[in-house]
């Protein structure tokens, strides 16, 4: 029923028959004399068939000289692995994964992304006799390989591990990794500071991939790869996270961080764990493997020639009148009002992209994003395929609402409301909002550049009981200003029932007052 160690010893947590659940215990991987059993459960942790580990098993224990035999290495066939034939793998993904293209350059990206994994991530057990003994004794879990056709034309593959088939022993804390609020990228924009600052940001080439190797002290790690039905069976082990693991996105910034901290002196924001600030003044704003910068050029410059030092990098783009940078799929950009410096922030690309992709551009232009009463409170039934195209609508929308979209805040909320039971009003209100956006997709926020002090301004207000026939709930909303730009805002239906219109006012100050404590720590940090 599961495992775990003890020491250096594995155990399994074993069901006796005949007995219920509390009878169950945990019993030394070599007290157990059944093989069958222990081969059916790994089979249903790693997707590994009966019939694989049972030969694993008979070659573990009778023999090791037919084992030899199967894993020897063909040199004419060998590639980046023995006895790999790429064109065969390459073919059995493309038609599983529906691609098109050529197969050549499908394959020109697996090989070069197996040979990256293999320079910085696996190492592969050659000696067939603990190949097989891994595959018996140890909980090994397998990696699938998925290929992306890039939308310049590249052809890539990504070699990923199955997390959801990650042993519990491998991560015993929690994987947790911060990403910052929406409020602080727009805060590092639209502060107030000296007129040398410049905006400017870059991107870790496959991060995860450059977090911190497992220490001699942690457990082994082992993974496997078979790249086509009836293929030969590769065993790795693991010599750090990769994509696709639980660990993966935590040990990532537990490294950058780390780095950022301890060898570059950037002080870590205690509201903000994704806020780091230099004694100089220079400061980074974190989220997953883009990094957004804020100081003089020459201080962004040293910094990018440190960084790309320690970790393969791309090339850093600077914010320069005229031109956009792109963030967490926000476009950036400085423009010249005058003789003024105005920075925006626009979703206009990511947001058609997204209409296109539900099948809404078409809808008709609408200057109000919530339609009349009686459409929302439209009762029809809707068919299975339609709510699942509903609540990936409504995913999609809470995105681009809490990134730069303050103004259908108040509408995805409330259309949010009925995601578990989605009706035919619902679908109705989604192509209102639609069109709404059809309308308005070239929105942006827009800020002066400002010196001197910050000013701070946040608005509450709240309405009473909703709509008594969708909810007895009120509704809060709250924005936040800095320097006049909407900075952060928040839709949210109240949790209980008011008992007046100032009772619901009195609630969304609350929260606006706690939205604005947190926020203006951040600011001093």
């Amino acid at each position: 029923m599961g495992t775990r160690y003890r020491g250096t010893e594995k155990q399994y947590r074993i069901k006796w028959k005949g007995f219920d659940n509390r009878s169950n215990s945990w019993l030394d991987a070599s007290d157990i004399n059944s093989p069958e059993l222990v081969s059916e459960f790994h089979r249903n942790q790693t997707g590994r068939s009966q019939q694989d580990i049972v030969q694993s098993l008979i070659a573990l224990l009778v023999t090791t000289g037919a084992a030899e035999t199967a894993l020897a290495v063909d040199l004419d066939r060998a590639t980046v692995l023995p006895n790999l034939d790429v064109p065969r793998a390459v073919e059995g993904l493309m038609r599983r994964q529906n691609l098109e293209g050529s197969e050549d350059a499908f394959g020109k990206g697996l090989v070069t992304e197996l040979e990256h994994m293999l320079d910085k991530r696996l190492q592969l057990v050659v000696d067939p006799t603990e190949a097989q003994r891994i595959l018996v004794t140890e909980s090994v879990v397998s990696l699938r390989m998925q290929l992306e056709a890039k939308k310049d034309g590249r052809k890539k593959a990504r070699l990923l591990l199955q997390g959801f088939k990650e042993p519990e022993e491998w991560d015993l804390r929690s994987n947790v990794s911060p990403v910052a609020y929406p409020s602080t990228i727009k805060t590092l924009i639209y502060k107030a500071g000296p007129a040398a600052d410049v905006i400017s940001s870059i991107d870790v080439s496959v991060a995860f991939l450059q977090a911190d190797l497992y220490g001699p002290e942690e457990k082994p790690r082992y993974v496997s790869y078979k790249p086509y039905p009836g293929g030969q069976v590769y065993i790795f082990k693991l010599l750090g996270p990769i994509y696709g693991q639980r660990s993966a996105p935590r040990a990532w910034y537990e490294t950058l961080t780390k780095w950022l901290v301890v060898d570059m002196g950037y002080v870590q924001g205690l509201n903000e764990p994704c806020l780091f600030v230099h004694k100089n003044g220079h400061t980074l704003v974190i989220h997953v493997d883009d990094i957004l910068c804020r100081g003089t050029q020459k201080m962004s410059e040293e910094f990018y020639r440190k960084l790309s030092v320690r970790f393969e990098c791309k090339d850093p783009e600077y914010l320069t009148p005229g031109s956009y940078l792109t963030f967490t799929g926000m476009d950036i950009g400085l423009d010249y009002e005058g003789s003024e410096l105005i920075y925006s922030i626009s979703q206009e690309r990511e947001l058609l992209d997204f209409l296109k992709g539900k099948g809404l551009d078409k809808e008709p232009k609408r200057s109000c994003p919530m339609p009349r009463r009686e459409v929302i409170l439209n009762e029809g039934v809707v068919d299975p395929n339609t709510v699942s195209w509903v609540k990936s609508c409504i995913g999609g929308l809470h995105y681009f609402s809490r990134m730069t979209r303050w103004d259908i805040a108040h509408t995805v909320s409330r259309v949010g409301q009925a995601t578990n039971d989605p009706r035919t009003g619902t679908v109705d209100q989604l192509k209102q909002l639609a069109g709404f956006l059809n309308n308005t997709a070239n929105y942006k926020i827009i800020g002066k550049r400002v010196q001197g002090l910050d000013v701070v301004t946040t608005m509450t207000d709240s309405n009473h009981h909703g709509d008594p026939k969708f909810t007895s709930k009120s509704q809060s909303g709250v924005i936040v200003l800095l320097n006049g730009v909407p900075v952060h805002w928040r839709s949210n239906r109240q949790p209980r029932s008011t008992l007046s219109p100032t009772e619901s006012e009195i609630y969304a100050l609350s929260t606006g007052v706690k939205d604005t404590r947190l926020y203006h720590w951040v600011l001093e940090e």
